[in-house]
């Protein structure tokens, strides 16, 4: 294996420690370099990091890393019981529906893979980074009572997480609103055992066993 995974749950601690600090740091340095550089979305700036007031609402974050140890990945989760991209920043995509505000539905946002390549729309590619994230993220889920994940994400996005075994679902009646300069979609992703064992398969691993998720 060549890509490791650690989830960081800033609400379980008062204070994070100084190494959480510096990688999250990196995070915030990995995602300007994917949505303002690369994509040139309109995120919040600050020096050569993106980072919003979402983040300081005690999320939990996937973090890959590359041999090296260094920031190669992530994404971040927050629950629907507070505030959350797809209810308070593109409720239009909801299409009239109610948003969720359950302890067992959290919404993945921020998703970012660091940069390979000269696409200039790459958002993420289904590379072990991608899969190990999701896994991590799908995995924690379970662990954590988590019965689904809803997300906001562009038309290319979900095309690469249908291509890498997730079957989503998208809100309303499912067209594509362009967002910017982002054709985008919300879907929800069930967590579950299908969804697991499809992303241990595109790693080329063994399905775990039930008692041991």
């Amino acid at each position: 294996m060549n890509v490791s995974v650690e989830v960081i749950e800033t609400g379980l601690q008062p204070t994070l420690n100084q190494r959480q600090k510096d990688i999250l740091g990196e995070v915030f340095h990995l995602r300007y370099r994917v949505f303002y550089q690369k994509l040139d979305w309109e995120v919040p700036i600050n020096g050569e990091q993106e980072r919003d007031h979402f983040d300081d609402l005690n999320p939990a974050y996937i973090v890959s890393y590359d041999p090296r140890g260094r920031v190669s990945g992530a994404l971040r989760l927050l629950p629907t019981t507070g505030p959350y991209m797809l209810k308070d920043v593109f409720p239009q995509l909801l299409e009239g529906e109610e948003a969720p505000q359950e302890k067992n539905i959290w919404e993945v946002s921020r998703f970012a893979v660091a940069p390979c390549g000269s696409d200039p729309q790459q958002q993420a590619t289904a590379s072990e980074d991608t899969v190990r994230i999701i896994l991590e993220g799908l995995l924690w889920g379970k662990k954590c009572g988590v019965d689904h994940f809803l997300f906001v994400t562009s038309v290319a996005v979900e095309r690469l997480l249908k291509r890498i075994g997730m079957q989503m679902r998208r809100w309303g009646s499912g067209k594509a609103t362009r967002i910017g300069k982002v054709l985008t979609v919300a879907c929800w992703l069930d967590v579950t055992d299908a969804h697991i064992d499809a992303m241990l398969d595109a790693l080329g691993e063994q399905p775990l066993a039930r008692e041991a998720i």
